[in-house]
């Protein structure tokens, strides 16, 4: 009861920050193939302006949610406790950063640092190249306008074939969020080692919306297509907020899933982008692959895995490497590995 009510309150609470930084569409990402496929752009920005009463300071929509978050918690906190179970942990020890998690951090925050800088020169007028996000390739796809974003993501959706699901372990911008998000329950000791899973059929079915929509889209302006370095949408990178914003309200709401369902529920369960990734990465050329030899069945390659595969089943197959649709090639599985029995590695 005592947990119910404070994950409950975090969770209302959290939304009311999505209402008021304009990201709650955050938490509508995997339908939106629904709305491109009506030919609507879904960028988070769009939903504020649509609603305005909805969204923001002057909205009276966010204090009540954060109000009644609040409430929650504090009645949680009052709530009489019946066993040291229906209660979370607030101790703080920061996570061990091994050699590949170090290297793919490294990584990650200078993504997101270009991206904040993107934005900045962009603001400033000192340039001029639009978003690549795939939301934002999306909305103008759709209309069967390409530019600077559709290339991207075909290199994206080429290079797969190549270095398998690179992009989603060391290159998403949403990656960093999730591996924050889990630090951070690791570090008070809430960290969840069950990662819960959806049925394979969820994911797949928000990548065919999704990817369906806009080549539909395509197929419907097939005689108007246009391709500029100018086509683009700016929603997301006309103002530095709309980023800070974004990492207000993801962290906290990632937490929260990340507690009841593991680490990279996202990825493993509803991303569009993984979805179809998943299906062909498997026969990309990089991969973890396997030493046998050193190889003594300790299971921790397992167990480190953000995405849930069943290393042991490669292992006990006499596999010599990992071939799965969920590697996203992250690394935590050798820094895991206390017999150095993995290493990346063209297969």
């Amino acid at each position: 009861m005592k947990k119910g009510l404070l994950l409950s309150g975090i969770f209302t609470f959290v939304t009311g920050i999505a209402f008021f930084t304009a990201k709650v569409s955050a938490l509508l990402t995997p339908v939106m193939g629904y709305y491109f496929l009506r030919g609507i752009p879904a960028e988070a920005d769009r939903m504020a302006v649509k609603y305005p009463g909805a969204f923001g300071i002057h909205s009276y929509v966010p204090y009540v949610l954060m109000g009644a978050g609040l409430l929650l918690i504090l009645i949680s906190i009052l709530f009489r406790k019946k066993d040291s179970d229906d209660e979370l942990k607030w101790k703080f020890k920061l996570p061990q950063f091994k050699t590949w998690k170090k290297r793919r951090t490294i990584v990650q925050f200078t993504v997101l640092g270009l991206v904040a800088l993107h934005i900045i020169l962009y603001s400033l007028g000192l340039i001029t190249m639009k978003s690549i996000c795939p939301a934002s390739m999306a909305g103008v796809a759709i209309k069967g306008a390409f530019g600077v974003a559709a290339v991207f993501w075909i290199f994206i959706l080429v290079g797969t074939l190549f270095a398998g699901r690179f992009l989603c372990g060391w290159l998403c911008v949403f990656g960093p969020m999730q591996e924050i998000s889990d630090n951070l329950l690791r570090a008070t000791g809430n960290w969840s080692s069950e990662k819960k899973s959806l049925h394979p059929g969820f994911i797949y079915f928000f990548a065919f919306l999704f990817w369906g929509s806009i080549i539909f889209n395509i197929v419907m302006n097939i005689h108007y297509l246009t391709f500029s370095i100018h086509n683009g949408s700016d929603s997301n990178i006309s103002n530095i907020w709309g980023f800070v914003s974004g990492i207000i309200t993801l962290i906290p709401l990632l937490m929260f899933f990340g507690y009841l369902w593991g680490s990279r529920f996202f990825c493993r369960n509803v991303c569009p982008i993984g979805g179809l990734l998943r299906i062909y990465s498997k026969f990309g050329f990089l991969k973890i692959k396997i030493d046998q030899d050193k190889c003594t069945d300790c299971s921790a390659c397992t167990r480190n895995c953000q995405m849930n595969v069943n290393i042991d089943k490669y292992v006990k197959a006499g596999s010599a490497s990992i071939k799965d649709g969920d590697c996203i090639l992250c690394g935590d599985c050798i820094d895991g590995c206390p017999k150095k029995a993995l290493t990346f590695g063209i297969a």
